[in-house]
């Protein structure tokens, strides 16, 4: 019986039920910190959980810039521990990508480093799994996020040639392609999947 699993798994019921009853920033990285120091197996699973809620922040109105700062800042210094190993999973990476990708766009992570942070992330998913569509998606909207849509239009394209029958991918591809006045892209596109045959499919 491994006790400090235990104990470990109960202090992560107990950050996530403070989360859903609106506990202040502190203390919910607090009992986060308290799950970790147990070091057990669940160490992974702890930092998933921090992660899922970093991605939900920026959007809370309930928390001030400066604690939505705070819990993303702690939230990606301890998913960074998961992505640093020498194997990383995949889904971390991503979830890395996408809650800084969203705390930049709240304007919650203002300092560079962040941006250099998010593309290292998304770049190394994609390495370790190439077919993947949605980290294809999730890259794009990062580099469109700042201000790179050339580089988003090629991440689209890659995204779209793995997998065509992907709706959400193909209605990005169109919209950027179009936005960007791409006719090549269009050309090829109205050949391919005219916009006719996703209509009811809602455009990026």
């Amino acid at each position: 019986l491994n006790i400090k699993a235990i104990y470990q798994g109960k202090a992560l019921i107990n950050a996530l039920r403070m989360y859903q009853s609106e506990a202040p920033i502190e203390t919910l990285i607090k009992t986060f910190r308290e799950a970790l120091s147990y070091n057990t197996f669940g160490n992974a699973e702890t930092r998933e959980q921090i992660s899922n809620i970093g991605r939900d922040v920026p959007y809370q109105s309930r928390f001030s810039q400066a604690d939505k700062e705070t819990y993303l800042k702690f939230a990606v210094e301890e998913l960074t521990k998961e992505t640093s190993r020498s194997s990383p999973d995949v889904k971390h990476l991503l979830f890395l990508g996408v809650m800084i990708t969203r705390g930049i766009e709240q304007k919650v992570l203002t300092d560079a480093l962040y941006v250099e942070k998010a593309r290292a992330a998304f770049e190394q998913a994609l390495r370790l799994s190439p077919t993947k569509p949605m980290l294809y998606l999730e890259y794009a909207q990062f580099l469109i996020l700042i201000g790179h849509n050339d580089l988003a239009l090629e991440a689209l394209k890659k995204g779209w040639e793995v997998e065509k029958s992907y709706g959400e991918m193909t209605a990005s591809f169109w919209a950027l392609a179009a936005f960007s006045k791409r006719e090549d892209i269009i050309e090829r596109l109205r050949k391919e999947v005219p916009l006719s045959s996703f209509a009811n499919e809602q455009l990026m």
